[in-house]
């Protein structure tokens, strides 16, 4: 009798510290990126740096999580800065990635994009997180993206890419009038950014936002602040 009440006993420890966990892990907050109103349009070219309307916008801190681990973060950084206008949101997105020689990108529109060296965008508004679209772009800057899982067209929007000394970036416009809607200030939609990275062996998948199961889970997305 005395054995079956420790073992009861242990079990009942070993369950409230599973939802003592769960909870805790549960109660993380989402990560945030405020984007910002431009004064002036960037200049669609790629280039990040030495551009006036990005030189005022903080950039992430470029630390994504590498799919498929306990919470490991690439040693190659991915760093991104958002902003808007009336018209349009804008993202600047600065890959580190010192073997630019193996940098995998051949691809054209409407590719399997994400199997080369990419950045992956996804944005979902209030209300209609899982309907939330995709937007694809390669090293070369060809373009993919969808609804969900969906594949739709290629087009609506604009993406400028260029690959430097021990990096590549990208420059992506996505006009409000391509997401259906035009957030006003204090609006808060779901984001994330993801990058492929297929220039090492073996190739990885990273993160902004870490996600468990694939890049496809908006309840794990991150939120962008529009201020």
């Amino acid at each position: 009798m005395k054995k079956l009440l420790m073992a009861v006993l242990f079990l009942g420890m070993l369950y409230t510290l599973h939802v003592t966990c769960y909870t805790s892990f549960a109660a993380e907050p989402a990560k945030e990126v405020t984007c910002y109103s431009l004064s002036a349009a960037p200049v669609m070219d790629g280039k990040v740096e030495g551009d006036k309307a990005w030189k005022n916008i903080p950039a992430t801190d470029g630390k994504f999580f590498v799919f498929g681990t306990e919470g490991e973060i690439s040693q190659k950084k991915t760093y991104f800065r958002t902003g808007y206008n009336a018209d349009a949101l804008f993202i600047a997105v600065e890959c580190d990635e010192p073997d630019t020689k193996y940098i995998s990108a051949a691809m054209k529109d409407n590719g399997e994009l994400w199997t080369e060296d990419s950045v992956e965008v996804f944005i979902g508004q209030p209300g209609l997180e899982a309907e939330y679209n995709q937007f694809i772009v390669n090293a070369i800057g060809s373009r993919y993206n969808g609804i969900a899982r969906t594949q739709t067209e290629a087009s609506g929007w604009e993406v400028k890419t260029v690959t430097g000394n021990k990096m590549w970036s990208a420059e992506i416009r996505i006009p409000f009038k391509t997401l259906k809607a035009n957030p006003k200030k204090g609006a808060m939609w779901s984001f994330n950014v993801c990058r492929n990275i297929c220039s090492g062996a073996p190739s990885i998948n990273t993160s902004w936002a870490q996600m468990y199961t694939s890049f496809h889970e908006p309840e794990n997305f991150g939120k962008i602040l529009f201020k």
